[in-house]
């Protein structure tokens, strides 16, 4: 049996050959960051106004929640490899998931920056290079948060309808509890945990 360290290094190959083979969904993914980055910041041009602001915020968190929804059908594929190769023995899961991250991790953050580059000059943020950082890292994270996010409900929905269901219900709990439209102070105690 193979080593963890060389499991992850021979999966991690796979995923990056995967992805080279399909130039095209990167490069779709890619001008899809920069167009929503610049379509968004050019709707939200300068503004000051608070009103404004939280709309940006708002909508800013939406989409990059819901631009991973794409990654169902992926994933739900990819489960049927990880349970038979899994099954024979070829790799263990963990392995599994940590080449699947160190191939994203770098895809992500291209996309993130991609983004947050136009958006938050656009929009008239803080012009500070550390706050524009800061942003983007934020960025980031919640692409990272919800692409794993939809892998986990994968493995857990038998097929894409109620995958997509599921995912999209969450993640409908997920904006109304951003913050972004009911005041932590407003929420009753039984849904605080939200």
């Amino acid at each position: 049996a193979n080593s963890p360290a060389a499991e992850v290094r021979i999966l991690a190959g796979r995923f990056a050959k995967t992805v080279l083979r399909t130039p095209q969904l990167f490069a779709a993914r890619m001008a899809q960051s920069v167009l929503a980055g610049a379509f968004l910041g050019s709707i939200f041009l300068g503004t000051t106004d608070l009103q404004s602001r939280l709309g940006f915020f708002a909508f800013n968190l939406t989409y990059l929640l819901s631009s991973t929804t794409e990654a169902l059908p992926v994933f739900l594929h990819e489960r049927r490899i990880l349970e038979r190769e899994t099954s024979r023995g070829a790799y263990r899961v963990s392995s599994y998931v940590a080449s699947n991250a160190a191939v994203f991790l770098p895809f992500l953050l291209a996309a993130a920056l991609l983004y947050a580059a136009p958006v938050y000059w656009l929009v008239g943020l803080a012009p500070e290079p550390a706050a524009f950082a800061y942003f983007a890292l934020v960025v980031w994270l919640v692409m990272l948060t919800a692409n794993s996010f939809v892998a986990c409900l994968s493995a857990l929905a038998p097929n894409y309808i109620v995958g997509n269901s599921v995912v999209a219900g969450l993640i409908g709990c997920f904006f109304l509890f951003s913050g972004y439209f009911v005041a932590s102070k407003n929420i009753p105690r039984y849904w605080v945990f939200m």
